[in-house]
């Protein structure tokens, strides 16, 4: 019995053997019954690595819920799969194009009633699937999209610009609530009929999936905003970006004219979202060209850049969200031909500077006020030793191997505890009466790790808590509990 999908999810993938599996399960664990209702659909390019193989492997766990597609142009090593494995001839097609390419002939494939198009290396919390279909539901007709809050993995509390954090779902107004721009195209699901009419063209290059979305959203003038307990999830290295290289902006012409040309479609008129969202593109692409020499911002910014920047009112590049206040005031003054990205930059790097100077003080403080410490018990006629005659600890780690490390190993040794080993990021550079290891190393069982390395405690004892299950301790915490 043919099975009738519900969600149909197109994954893409490029070199992204590292976190596939992450993005695969994050689709097999929603609560939406995977093997009932959700198509996952798999298109590679044969890119190398173990993505062939993990790819195979679902295909052959699911047979009836997986799609895996694959570039024959790269490689034919997929032929001994047989009929499991489709082999797709996409010829004549830059790097650009390819992706949408791949996007489009996955929705050859698709059978679901919604569409979500993800990047390998995103993932979706695991109810994200069954709160979109029951929105989708609520709705009716009334919406042909549905976006969600993002977090990068490596940074859960870092801002993300455009999140809207909202506490139930809500119908977005794009009219009223120009603002409320879309920026990320894998944190988006749409109904796949609206999909099958909007289809990016393979020439529209590096903005072909902001294009679908856009013009799916101006059809209704409104889209759904799931509530921040749905989650879009992605690792920093594979979050996507409106600026990858100095020639992505060659389709930059073709994003901007074919927004226009959809609003005033639906509207009668370029709408207030369609400036801000591309100011907000415009804005990053400027952002990051104030670190590079003044050569490659020629390249970077100029002629598409320069024309479409005078269509964007003051207003929205004094807005944008995505970059700090200080660069929208110089993204407007380069529209009036005053360019300070280089004073900028110059501020920056003096700031910088200034920064790991004090970080520096900083650390030499904490590290001598340690020292200070420890040689008032001395004086007292007090160990450090005396710490372990009132804990249960007798086999230790010590973190930091300089010489606050050093002298804490030798008098724990001379007072007859087990110092098992220590931990140090230049391992390899320090000689030390114990083996030395660094995090990348097995570190073997023990009761207790003394961080000497006072300063960066909290980011140790963090590194620290995945690879042993014991107390990681401030060797301050040691000599304050001395009595």
């Amino acid at each position: 019995m043919k099975k009738h999908f519900t969600v149909s999810v197109i994954i893409l993938v490029h070199n992204t053997e590292k976190y596939l599996e992450d993005s695969i399960r994050s689709i097999l664990y929603q609560t939406l019954d995977f093997e009932q209702k959700i198509q996952l659909i798999i298109v590679g390019d044969c890119s190398g690595g173990m993505c062939e193989e993990i790819c195979k492997k679902y295909k052959l766990l699911y047979p009836e819920n997986v799609v895996y597609l694959y570039l024959n142009e790269y490689s034919n090593k997929n032929a001994s799969y047989g009929a499991s494995v489709k082999s797709v001839k996409l010829v004549d097609i830059d790097e650009y194009s390819c992706e949408n390419a791949r996007r489009n002939t996955g929705m050859k494939y698709a059978a679901g009633e919604y569409i979500n198009f993800l990047y390998a290396g995103n993932m979706w919390s695991l109810n994200a699937f069954e709160k979109a279909v029951d929105f989708f539901e609520t709705c009716g007709e009334d919406i042909d999209l549905i976006s969600a809050d993002s977090e990068l993995i490596e940074a859960v509390r870092e801002k993300i610009p455009f999140n809207q954090k909202m506490t139930a779902h809500k119908i977005i107004d794009i009219k009223e609530q120009y603002s409320s721009i879309l920026y990320r195209s894998s944190s988006c699901i749409m109904r796949a009929e609206t999909v099958q009419n909007y289809l990016s063209e393979e020439h529209q290059g590096s903005w072909g999936d902001l294009l679908l979305i856009y013009r799916t959203v101006l059809r209704r003038q409104k889209y759904g905003m799931l509530s921040s307990e749905v989650i879009h999830y992605c690792h920093a290295e594979c979050q996507e970006t409106v600026f990858l290289k100095p020639d992505a902006q060659r389709d930059l012409q073709t994003l901007f004219d074919g927004l226009c040309q959809e609003s005033v479609k639906q509207n009668g008129c370029v709408l207030q979202m369609i400036q801000y969202f591309m100011a907000c593109v415009l804005g990053e692409m400027f952002q990051q060209t104030i670190a590079v020499s003044d050569g490659e911002r020629k390249m970077c910014c100029h002629g598409v850049f320069d024309k479409i920047l005078q269509q964007i009112e003051d207003r929205y590049l004094l807005e944008a969200e995505n970059i700090d206040v200080v660069v929208r005031k110089a993204l407007a003054a380069y529209k009036h031909g005053v360019d300070i990205r280089e004073e900028i930059h110059q501020i920056r790097l003096k700031e910088q500077q200034y920064q790991e100077s004090y970080q520096y003080f900083d650390k030499t403080y904490k590290n001598n006020g340690v020292l200070r410490d420890w040689f008032l018990l001395h004086i007292q006629g007090k160990k450090v030793s005396e710490y372990f005659n009132h804990s249960h600890y007798q086999h230790i780690a010590v973190y930091g191997m300089a010489e606050l490390g050093q002298f804490l190993v030798a008098e724990l040794r001379n007072f007859g505890l087990d110092v098992k080993y220590g931990i140090d990021r230049r391992a390899g550079t320090i000689a030390a009466e114990i083996p030395v290891l660094t995090l990348e190393d097995e570190l073997p069982l023990v009761d207790v790790v003394i961080v000497t390395a006072v300063y960066y405690f909290n980011q140790i004892a963090d590194s620290l808590k995945d690879r042993l299950e014991c107390p990681v301790i401030s060797i301050e915490d040691v000599l304050y509990s001395i009595p």
